[in-house]
Parts: C-alpha cells; sequence; structure tokens
C-alpha cells in the first residue's frame, strides 16, 4: 500500500507477507515496496537449528524482516527473521499500520475532491511526506495543531 519505490535499504525493517514455504527458505513480496519478491533462508528464520521451517512461518502470513542485502541489477533481496525482535517487530507492525490508515484518509479526501488519489499525491501528498516523513505525521499535526498547519499550507 505504501509509496515507496525502488529497493529497500540494508538494515531496514520491512513489513512482508509469506508467499511460498521451501525446506531451504522461504519467498515473501515486500508490502510496501510494490510486492517486490524476497527471500529468507532456513539459517535466518530462527536462531537455533531449524527441522521443520513451518514450525515457523507458513504462507500468507504477515512477517517483519530485516534487509540483509539488495541486488537491484538482479532484484534479489535477502531478508532474516530471527534479526528482528519483538518489540521491533510490534513497533514496525503499528508503524505500517498507520501509514495504511493514512493512505485510505488519503484516499477518501480524493474522492472528496473528485481526483484520483495519484492526483492527490500530485497536489499535496508528496509535499506532505517530504515536510513530516510520512503522511500519518502530517495527519497527526493537523489534528494536534489544525492552526499552524493551516499557516503552512
Amino acid at each position: 500500500m505504501s509509496r515507496a519505490r525502488g529497493f529497500p535499504e540494508n538494515g531496514e525493517l520491512v513489513v512482508c507477507t509469506v508467499t511460498s514455504v521451501k525446506n531451504f527458505g522461504a519467498f515473501v513480496t515486500l508490502d510496501e515496496y510494490d510486492n517486490k519478491e524476497g527471500f529468507i533462508h532456513v539459517r535466518d528464520v530462527a536462531t537455533g537449528w531449524v527441522k521443520y521451517i513451518r514450525d515457523y512461518i507458513r504462507e500468507g502470513q504477515k512477517i517483519v524482516c530485516k534487509v540483509l542485502g539488495v541486488d537491484s541489477q538482479k532484484g534479489h533481496i535477502d531478508l532474516s527473521l530471527k534479526s528482528v525482535n519483538d518489540h521491533q517487530k510490534r513497533e514496525r507492525i503499528q508503524q505500517w499500520k498507520n501509514e495504511n490508515k493514512a493512505e485510505k484518509l488519503l484516499e477518501i479526501v480524493a474522492q472528496r475532491l473528485s481526483t484520483s488519489v495519484d492526483d492527490a499525491y500530485d497536489l499535496f501528498g508528496n509535499t506532505l511526506l517530504e515536510d513530516y516523513g510520512t503522511l500519518y505525521d502530517a495527519f497527526e499535526s493537523v489534528v494536534a495543531d489544525p492552526e499552524s498547519f493551516k499557516e503552512d499550507y
């Protein structure tokens, strides 16, 4: 859902959906990067020895992974599930949910303005992203101090 383009950075935490689980690892799609495909090797699924990978992950599951390496030429993205602790996972999932809510709100605004979502991004969404980092932070700022926001925009 997110407007992220290109490839993730090394060390970045990304929200993924497991598409296929094999004995040697799992293939996932990166939800925030136009559903680009990533791979989690069995050694990066959990600490210790993994006998049955399906004890840890299954198809359709949403997971948070850390980006280990990106080869943009080949389109390969290597990920790790074991490098993400519970606190990071909870925080990243909450951030992802908040961004999805903000994008839905932007869709509603675009609909009320009788324009497309892409046009809404061109009109003001991209500016908000540049100024605030995320749409959610921008909308939160509006709620916290509407007068200041009106002056700036």
